[in-house]
């Protein structure tokens, strides 16, 4: 900074303070192994029940985590990745609205829920893979922490009625407060014809 520049600052009544040295940004310069891309290896896809995972490796063995579920249709986002796996090999991880941008645009007809359900595991997945390598939380990246806590349900699953009950109960006592419980589960699977 210029004196002209610093005398300026002062006169306006704000309080200068310079800097011995630059401050240093944790990611990418900070790190000499982090000053260079963070390239995308494998995407591997796990499609669990009605759940589609999706798992993104670099070349240094980091990996992010992301869910890209869309009930009902979970092998066809699993098989979008088909197309989008070859699309995120060697590209840089750290790049995560790039990477957005480019499936979510990349193409003339915009994506439905299949699609919107795989890039959002692979945006998970890289913001997961970011707090990673920086070693810090996910949600410090994406403007800090809004809560303390988070009220979460589970699932009371069951054959019967009786067991649907007794489900509740076991997840009550254990300190749930909100359950989701769905009557059709005790139905057999035929009840319902087409």
């Amino acid at each position: 900074m210029s004196s002209d520049t610093l005398q300026a600052l002062t006169q306006t009544g704000l309080e200068v303070h310079l800097l011995a040295q630059p401050p240093q940004i944790p990611y990418p310069t900070s790190d000499p192994q982090r000053r260079r891309p963070m390239k995308i290896t494998a995407v591997d896809v796990f499609p669990v029940r009605q759940f589609t995972y999706v798992k993104i490796t670099t070349e240094d063995g980091l990996y992010g985590l992301g869910e890209a579920s869309l009930s009902g249709r979970n092998m066809a986002v699993a098989h979008a990745f088909d197309h989008l796996t070859p699309l995120l090999i060697g590209q840089d991880a750290t790049r995560i609205e790039h990477i957005w941008q480019d499936v979510f645009r990349g193409t003339f007809w915009r994506g439905g829920p299949v699609l919107q359900s795989a890039l959002a595991g692979i945006d998970i997945a890289l913001w997961d893979l970011a707090g990673k390598a920086l070693n810090v939380p996910t949600y410090r990246l994406l403007g800090g922490k809004a809560r303390d806590k988070v009220l979460v349900y589970r699932h009371a699953r069951c054959g019967n009625t009786e067991e649907m009950v007794e489900s509740s109960h076991q997840l009550l006592a254990a300190g749930y407060k909100v359950l989701r419980i769905s009557p059709t589960d005790a139905l057999p699977d035929d009840h319902f014809h087409p």
